[in-house]
């Protein structure tokens, strides 16, 4: 059942698809997208989704993250993020220099809202591992 997932997954992301088939994705994509009411599409100037992040959105979303979730690919678990800015605010109090990772974050994912993602990099990579459960 593993090898069957990943064999799917691998193949969606070859994007090895025929021009038939490339065809049929293309007029499904369009068909989607007349679908969506006007007020809830990118292309509106007023959607929040065009807002930057601030410190306190970042600052939110990681504190919220569950403790003991497995990594990313990075195999950075957000209980270092988590350490890195109790150590930045120990520092401060204690008037020592310090890293800001709130700050440093930020700026890294409005930069990538601003400019997009390198397409040398593999920066949106993803991995799925299904995790079957005794019931399953």
């Amino acid at each position: 059942m593993a090898d069957i997932t990943r064999k799917y997954h691998e193949d969606l992301q070859e994007n090895n698809w025929s021009p038939e088939t490339e065809e049929i994705r293309k007029r499904t994509r369009e068909q989607v997208k007349k679908e969506i009411p006007q007020h809830q599409k990118l292309e509106n100037p007023h959607s929040p989704l065009h807002n930057l992040l601030n410190k306190q959105q970042i600052y939110a979303a990681l504190y919220v993250s569950k403790a003991g979730s497995a990594a990313g690919l990075d195999g950075i678990p957000y209980e270092i993020w988590k350490c890195l800015d109790q150590k930045h605010k120990s520092d401060q109090q204690e008037e020592k220099p310090s890293f800001n990772v709130i700050k440093t974050l930020t700026t890294i994912i409005n930069d990538i809202q601003i400019h997009g993602i390198d397409e040398q990099t593999e920066f949106s990579l993803g991995w799925m591992c299904p995790i079957y459960k005794k019931k399953d």
